[in-house]
């Protein structure tokens, strides 16, 4: 199998970091996780995940461009 796109791979990680976030404010400061309204975190999850890759400038491998 082929190694992941690295705008992919950037959407994956940011995506990650961003819910484990999440996951260690319901741990650790469970009421100020419980203020935000239902689905607000997976929402920014997606959100992030989505401009991390859109920003990320693209390697493209075999290509002449600088």
């Amino acid at each position: 199998m082929n190694k992941p796109s690295s705008t992919i791979q950037a959407a994956g990680l940011s995506g990650s970091i961003v819910a484990l976030f999440f996951i260690a404010l319901a741990v650790f400061a469970p009421e100020y996780y419980d203020r935000l309204p239902p689905g607000s975190s997976e929402i920014i999850v997606a959100a992030v995940a989505t401009i991390a890759g859109y920003f990320k400038k693209e390697t493209v491998l075999g290509s002449n461009r600088p």
